[in-house]
């Protein structure tokens, strides 16, 4: 009995994989484009709030009497 050979197309099968790893990349250079999209609107966002914002001045005068009492301690 003799073997049985089985012959590809490789140049076929090449073309369709090939085809399967392009679908498979488009798909997650879209989710990432997506993902840096809703980034970019919360970076936008967050920017747009900081500006609207006055700056707070948080500092207080200094007192000198409570100042010349501490150091009149040391």
């Amino acid at each position: 009995m003799m073997p049985v050979q089985f012959q590809f197309r490789t140049p076929m099968c090449a073309g369709f994989f090939s085809l399967q790893i392009n679908i498979a990349n488009a798909d997650k250079v879209s989710k990432i484009n997506k993902a840096f999209a809703e980034i970019q609107k919360e970076v936008q966002q967050l920017s747009k709030g900081t500006a609207a914002e006055p700056p707070k001045n948080q500092q207080e005068p200094a007192n000198v009497d409570a100042a010349t009492s501490l150091l009149s301690q040391l």
